[in-house]
């Protein structure tokens, strides 16, 4: 039962005193000292104590029996009890604590999970056999508990709504002179299940991390990543934890720039497609390996989600005005779910904070029209939870689905001690849903709908497999759909959006625009490399992904160093064009208006490379009738040259100024142009003309002599000559 004020503690005592003159030895034995409790602060309820400066034991719940109180059903916490201090700790005792009435409202609710850890809430429960002896704990030494209280001794009102129950651990020194104590508490609900709506939940559980490759295709944070996805890492056990969901739908939604590093680490495939660089080894590739295996299952056991590449800076690429960047945001993700989701996955975007400026929207939703995106409840000011979480919202070119993600849902325990773990994540979840049920009731629906989505970087902690976190969501009120199914029953949201500062404007969150501007140019030699290259799908893909990385949202913490990498990237790509280069001569000198002259191509590149030559004069005035003919385009071989003949026609004498391109493809020019000058002169169809008379006459000449001779005439030269 609950301790109601000093006349049931006299009642114990006395109590006690009668058995300590009887049995003595006995006493000694199963006796709790140190249930009495501690000298409070003024205005502190006598049962719950507080110790200044202190707090020798933690104290962490790990089962909470059944996770929905049941009238007439026991309640059972189980946890452990850690002694955090340089001290022995003796006489360590566990008691239950709880609430005599319950919240009602979601108010009231957030009121207590904001509440200062020490805050008082209910008595301790201290009948003899409800409460857990524990011994004496040396430093960093802990103990398990179990506390097992009948529905009868836990002492509340059994009204409908949220009750808080908790556990209090009180111990002295050695020398009894210092006591001190550790407390934990949760949420537990109690409905009526006649007069509470059913709530349809969605379970999102995003799988996301920050990804920063380097230009040479390495990761900056491999061990980060690798530690994420080993056994006790965070990534690790939300995979974990979800392949435990059994028929519960859960709706795994994977940022693709994660499964593209666990791919990349897991293999040992560094660098751009082709490139022939030496791959350094990666401690922990099994493990990656294992954990993207479990993940891809994971993901594709219902209709496959993901989130956009790297979920990049929307409010930046919305303002941008840059649609080549956003294609390579998009063809980064399409390429994942290709490779490694079978193709038919969905994107929900998760901007940072639910949070995005109006004018956002627009792109969120994609020129397709298919986008989903998860806000926070601020974004839609008229909103309120019995409108259900998913709303479409409109936009200049249509509507746009979005899931309202209370962060209430997964807002976790009140304090003391850890907030977000996998038992208090679901407590809460089914403390809020409960009220909400309540309400829903009471304001005359059947029904309701409901989003919880993960909390960002959440780790569910070590203790997650004995939460029984889905088997506790087996209560009445609640029933758990995936997220197309959700989406179905979407409503119109008409009223306003956006969140707005102190001062009135638009909230927004911009990238440096010296990041939007790299992330430019890359995209844009990119595309010329691309178009160079034989066999570039590979290469497209690579490089899709590095601009993606380039404007994440992730830069708006690591803007410098994400910056380095893409000025990085741009670098090798520049080189990489460079590597392909146009030689001949500096001055062509043409006997005619028409000739050819020869300009050679070289690939010191390491893999083919498809090339076209164009030649264009440069003098201010054009020059009639000039034509280079460059042939068909070349093939040319890694480390290779190949020559390229150019016919020329030039329609007048003298010299002109030309340059020669080179071209990709698609006719974009790139790399450096050969600067060269071509001179033609009209005298010298006169010199051939000349050299032709002359030639016959000369053969006339020959010829009259040779008949002259023939014929027995004399020769007038040899005359003149013998004479």
């Amino acid at each position: 039962m609950v301790t109601a004020g000093c006349d049931r503690r006299r009642l114990h005592a006395a109590a006690t005193a009668v058995l300590l003159a009887a049995l003595p030895l006995l006493l000694a034995a199963a006796h709790p000292l140190p249930a009495d409790p501690l000298p409070a602060a003024p205005g502190t309820p006598e049962s719950v104590a507080t110790v200044d400066d202190v707090q020798g034991l933690a104290v962490e719940l790990t089962s909470v029996t059944p996770s929905a109180l049941r009238p007439g059903e026991s309640l059972q916490l189980e946890g452990r009890v850690t002694n955090v201090d340089d001290q022995v700790w003796r006489r360590v005792n566990a008691y239950l604590v709880i609430s005599p009435s319950p919240l009602t409202s979601r108010a009231e609710l957030a009121a207590a999970g904001d509440s200062a850890a020490e805050s008082y809430f209910g008595d301790r429960i201290i009948d003899f056999g409800l409460f857990a002896r524990l011994g004496g704990l040396t430093p960093g030494e802990f103990a398990p508990f179990r506390l097992r209280v009948p529905w009868s001794d836990l002492g509340i009102s059994g009204l409908p709504g949220v009750y808080t129950v908790g556990v209090q651990v009180l111990a002295t020194d050695l020398d009894d002179t210092r006591p001190t104590e550790g407390r934990v508490r949760t949420f537990v609900p109690l409905v009526d299940e006649e007069a509470t709506a059913d709530v349809r939940l969605a379970l999102v559980w995003p799988l996301t991390g920050t990804v920063l490759r380097r230009a040479d295709g390495t990761y900056a944070r491999a061990g980060q990543t690798v530690r994420a996805t080993s056994p006790g890492g965070r990534l690790r056990r939300m995979v974990d934890l979800g392949r435990t969901a059994g028929a519960v739908p859960l709706t795994v939604v994977p940022d693709p720039a994660v499964l593209d590093a666990a791919a990349d680490l897991g293999s040992g495939d560094f660098g751009p497609p082709g490139g022939g660089a030496a791959a350094p080894a990666v401690a922990g590739s099994a493990v990656l390996a294992t954990w993207l295996d479990d993940t891809l299952g994971l993901t594709t056991a219902s209709t496959p989600w993901m989130t956009a590449y790297a979920e990049p800076a929307a409010d930046t690429l919305a303002s941008a005005g840059r649609p080549a960047l956003t294609a390579s945001v998009d063809a980064a993700g399409q390429a994942v779910g290709q490779q490694l989701l079978g193709g038919q996955e969905r994107v929900l975007h998760l901007p940072r904070q639910g949070v995005v400026a109006k004018e956002t929207l627009e792109w969120l939703r994609g020129p397709d029209g298919a986008g989903v995106v998860a806000l926070a409840p601020r974004m839609l000011p008229e909103w309120e939870p019995l409108d259900g979480s998913v709303v479409s919202l409109p936009t200049y070119s249509g509507t746009l689905d979005a899931v309202v993600a209370d962060p209430a849902l997964a807002g976790g325990g009140p304090a003391p001690g850890e907030q977000l773990t996998a038992l208090q994540v679901r407590q809460r979840l089914l403390a809020e849903t409960a009220l909400l049920g309540i309400e829903t009731a009471a304001a005359g629906q059947p029904s309701t709908t409901a989003t919880f989505v993960a909390p960002p970087e959440w780790d569910p902690g070590p203790d997650w497999p004995l939460s029984d976190f889905f088997t506790g969501l087996d209560v009445a009120w609640l029933q758990p759909v995936a997220l197309d199914d959700l989406l179905t029953a979407r409503r119109p949201y008409p009223g306003p959006t956006g969140v707005v500062d102190v001062d009135g404007e638009p909230v927004a969150e911009l990238l440096p625009e010296s990041m939007v501007l790299a992330s430019a140019e890359l995209d844009g030699r990119v595309r010329v490399l691309t178009k160079l290259v034989d066999g570039s799908a590979p290469l497209t893909r690579w490089y899709d992904a590095a601009v993606a990385l380039g404007v994440s949202s992730a830069g708006l913490r690591d803007g410098e160093d994400r910056l380095r990498q893409t000025e990085r990237a741009i670098a090798e790509v520049r080189q990489a064009l460079r590597d392909v280069t146009i030689t001949g001569p500096q001055f062509v000198t043409l006997s005619s208006a028409r000739g050819r002259f020869p300009l050679t191509v070289t690939n010191r590149l390491d893999r083919p490379v498809t090339v076209s030559v164009a030649v264009l004069t440069e003098d201010a005035e054009p020059v009639p009738g000039a034509q280079f003919d460059t042939g068909e385009s070349l093939t040319i071989r890694p480390g290779r040259s190949d020559t390229v003949a150019v016919d020329t026609r030039v329609g007048r004498a003298g010299v002109t100024s030309a340059k020669a391109y080179l071209l990709t493809k698609n006719g974009r020019r790139f790399g450096t142009p050969l600067s060269f000058s071509l001179r033609t002169s009209a005298v010298g169809t006169v010199i051939w003309v000349i050299l032709g008379l002359a030639c016959a006459v000369l053969v006339f000449a020959i010829a009259r002599r040779l008949v002259r001779r023939a014929r027995g005439l004399p020769v007038t030269g040899s005359s003149r000559s013998a004479r």
